[in-house]
């Protein structure tokens, strides 16, 4: 199912986030993910991330990071999709705060293009520079969303939530 794991020094917690079908189904006709850049290794990112990791200005957004993870938890377990975007665009904020090595022009020009595009909100997966950018967006304004996709020659693609678990397809 879809879960939230918490970690802190002594152990993890996994709690399951209980979807009605009907919303699981509109939760996944709201997300699209967008390819960015080119293959690298996250490694390199992380070893960035490291270096910085000691400043306290990087503790506490990473801390407001995890705080959002919560909220949008709450807010999928609340059925309240049309307020997760809001939610992704601010830790997508949050996260490129934490150092040049996490966005690029590229990236944040593709961010805002999804965003005219009628994109709610969103993030980048992964470590950084490149990946994939999730968004959110209103059922109401896919046609436009991918139709304007499709104009500039930007990749999108409707994604679903797996709730079955690990697997070989």
């Amino acid at each position: 199912g879809l879960c939230i794991t918490n970690f802190n020094v002594k152990n993890i917690n996994t709690h399951k986030i209980a979807l009605t079908q009907k919303y699981e189904d509109y939760l996944n006709s709201s997300l699209f993910i967008s390819r960015i850049g080119k293959a690298r290794k996250s490694s390199i990112i992380h070893d960035s991330q490291e270096a910085v990791a000691t400043q306290i200005s990087y503790h506490s957004k990473m801390t407001a990071i995890v705080k959002l993870a919560d909220k949008c938890a709450s807010l999928i377990g609340q059925e309240k999709i049309n307020e997760l975007g809001k939610v992704l665009d601010e830790g997508w904020n949050l996260k490129k705060s934490l150092g040049d090595f996490i966005s690029n022009k590229a990236v944040d020009n593709r961010y805002k293009s999804l965003l005219e595009f009628g994109a709610q909100g969103g993030r980048l997966l992964g470590a950084g520079m490149s990946g994939f950018i999730l968004v959110s967006v209103d059922p109401n304004i896919q046609g436009n969303f991918l139709n304007m996709g499709k104009k500039h020659k930007i990749p999108i693609e409707r994604i679903q939530i797996d709730t079955i678990g690990a697997r070989t397809i």
